[in-house]
């Protein structure tokens, strides 16, 4: 078997006190400076433990390919295990960047935890892009053509640019953006159980 690489927001040793202590952390700061989050989902890493990658890869991908296979089953396991929250921003990605400022009063863990929401447009498209290099690189044509399938499972919002070139997720409201958010989620799990035992 190959070994699973664990890769979560935080060390599988912390729990959910800690989570719970830098969510409170993350909500004060935004109710001190004026943007509320309000955390959806908050994801907890047991939920969703990494298994092994499945012996044929070991035997069927080159390095690269393999290295490329426990990338996408990382961005996978992170993504399902991230949280979701919104803020008052919502489609203002310019004033969001500015507030951001504020975090650097948090701990690295708050930060961090911060990073990783769901519905964040490149925390999202780490599964979709992956998936796409993964397909579109892989040497071996039996692990290709296992894959190709989940390329129509990318949500529309990530394979649609408006006239601007702009992807039409980043123009989608806070509830379309969740509802996008748990198909990438199906998607990712669907990846999983092709590149996992």
């Amino acid at each position: 078997m190959i070994s699973a690489e664990r890769v979560y927001p935080f060390p599988k040793s912390e729990r959910y006190p800690e989570r719970e202590r830098i969510i409170e952390n993350l909500r004060m700061l935004g109710d001190r400076t004026g943007n509320p989050l309000v955390f959806r989902e908050v994801g907890y890493p047991e939920s969703n433990p990494y298994s092994d990658l499945k012996e044929e890869f070991a035997r069927r991908l080159s390095a690269d390919d393999l290295s490329l296979a426990r990338e996408l089953q990382a961005a996978c396991h992170r993504f399902q295990v991230a949280p979701i929250f919104t803020d008052s921003f919502h489609k203002d990605n310019s004033a969001r960047r500015i507030w951001e400022k504020n975090l650097e009063a948090l701990d690295k863990p708050s930060v961090d935890y911060y990073h990783t929401n769901r519905l964040a447009t490149n925390f999202c498209d780490s599964v979709c892009g992956l998936l796409k290099s993964f397909v579109e690189t892989i040497d071996d044509a039996q692990t290709r053509e296992d894959f190709v399938p989940l390329l129509v499972d990318i949500p529309r919002a990530f394979r649609e640019r408006n006239e601007a070139g702009n992807l039409k997720y980043d123009l989608m409201n806070d509830e379309e953006k969740i509802d996008v958010s748990h198909e990438v989620d199906r998607l990712a799990g669907d990846i999983l159980k092709k590149l996992e035992v």
